[in-house]
């Protein structure tokens, strides 16, 4: 029997802007967007997992793309997130319906400390029971840890669990681990697979 639904955030709760803010960097600094995707990625995963510091993240992306003033990067790179990240409507009124049956809600999210900070201003994690977050738990999806982590301190197993992600890679851990899974496409997608496994 079901008991939590795990939903990842960027791309499933709210829009995937990731696209757009190399693209917003790209276009500012006069960088093909692929690179600024490239050269950031190994440091995004320092920064998800918080082994760097926002502040080192920048620093050290503006050395690589040559960029003179890290400000004006992590600027560009801010503006690019807070303008296109948008809620996902559907995908919330869906949440809303799970928790009022009685399931256990969890956001698990590879984030880093400047947009997790964004979200509780805005009070966007209150749509959750649970909130697991990368930069706090110094691991990210689609390591093992992480998911280990999510059941035992939801006090759920995983066969209990369904988790949805955006990512194909998210979930192969986590259906090797026993969840249920849903590679999410649109909330209307999402919404009849959930139907299926409940």
């Amino acid at each position: 029997m079901i008991k939590a639904i795990i939903f990842d955030m960027g791309g499933v709760v709210f829009t995937d802007v990731m696209g757009d803010t190399y693209e917003e960097v790209g276009k500012k600094f006069d960088i093909d967007p692929k690179i600024v995707k490239d050269e950031s990625r190994s440091l995004r995963i320092e920064w998800q997992k918080n082994k760097i510091s926002t502040e080192e993240f920048f620093r050290q992306l503006a050395l690589i793309l040559k960029i003179s003033d890290a400000n004006s990067l992590k600027d560009a790179w801010n503006e690019a997130f807070i303008e296109n990240h948008a809620p996902i409507k559907k995908t919330i009124e869906i949440i809303k319906k799970l928790k009022m049956q009685g399931y256990k809600i969890a956001v698990l999210s590879n984030v880093t400390d400047m947009y997790a900070n964004h979200h509780r201003d805005r009070k966007d994690y209150s749509l959750f029971h649970f909130v697991f977050l990368s930069f706090e738990l110094g691991m990210r999806k689609p390591e093992k840890e992480i998911y280990e982590h999510v059941v035992k301190e939801m006090k759920v197993k995983f066969e209990e669990c369904i988790f949805i992600d955006d990512k194909e890679v998210n979930l192969v851990t986590a259906r090797n681990l026993g969840m249920k899974t849903i590679l999410f496409q649109s909330a209307e997608q999402m919404e009849k697979e959930l139907k299926k496994l409940l």
